[in-house]
């Protein structure tokens, strides 16, 4: 559903309706979304990826956004609250690879760019169209997020955006630590039984355990095409 709504396919989706484009992590330029039942919603929330993919995803999108722990969703009347709409665009249960998959921009300048950009602050190799991908039953699109900003906050099950391992100087603890802030471990929770839930370019779902999730090759383009595990998503 989510990844065959990202990447293409037979229907309605995301990038038939962008001129073949994939769907970006953030979006500044998006301002409203209208969804199926005809409710709007605008602001800072359909800049991230939920409410932007949601008109994608049937009636009732919400359902596949909040899983695990995330029931603010129980009355249908908080449906139409600020809160409800600020958690689903947040804190979804998968968060979307936007350093290597589909981009983030700001509105006044891309964050990620394609390999060779010769403009911005960064310039990794982030995919925006399927046929770019290497190996695309390989490239994490979505997995299984968590929100922690400190040691003794609490966890929250799912955030928009999951980082890859290693991205210039920051880097990926040894270790999954759940104590520790989510940070420092990409946003990505491996909580089935030490492993996470992901969504590949292909359309494929399958758990990798830890050593797989520290993997660059699942993460970037350009670690799959050099076949380089370590790699480093540069500045």
């Amino acid at each position: 559903g989510l990844t065959k709504s990202v990447t293409g396919g037979t229907g309605p989706t995301y990038p038939n309706d962008h001129d073949g484009d994939l769907l970006r992590g953030y979006d500044k330029t998006v301002q409203e979304v209208t969804l199926p039942s005809g409710r709007t919603v605008s602001g800072e929330m359909c800049c991230r990826y939920p409410w932007r993919l949601a008109p994608y995803l049937g009636e009732q999108p919400e359902g596949i956004f909040l899983l695990n722990d995330n029931k603010l969703a129980t009355d249908p009347l908080a449906r139409d609250s600020f809160e409800y709409q600020y958690r689903v665009s947040l804190h979804p249960a998968l968060g979307l690879n936007a350093y290597c998959v589909g981009g983030y921009d700001d509105g006044t300048r891309s964050l990620y760019f394609e390999s060779g950009s010769p403009t911005g602050h960064f310039q990794s190799d982030v995919v925006t169209r399927l046929s770019q991908a290497v190996r695309p039953g390989n490239l994490i699109v979505f997995a299984s997020a968590r929100m922690k900003q400190g040691a003794g906050d609490e966890e929250i099950a799912g955030h928009f955006l999951v980082k890859p391992p290693k991205v210039w100087r920051t880097k990926w603890s040894d270790k999954f630590d759940e104590d520790r802030p989510s940070s420092s471990f990409g946003n990505v929770a491996p909580r089935w039984d030490g492993r996470a839930v992901c969504a590949f370019l292909d359309g494929s779902v399958r758990m990798l355990d830890e050593t797989e999730l520290q993997d660059m090759r699942h993460w970037s383009n350009t670690a799959a095409e050099r076949n380089n595990e370590v790699f480093i998503v540069p500045r």
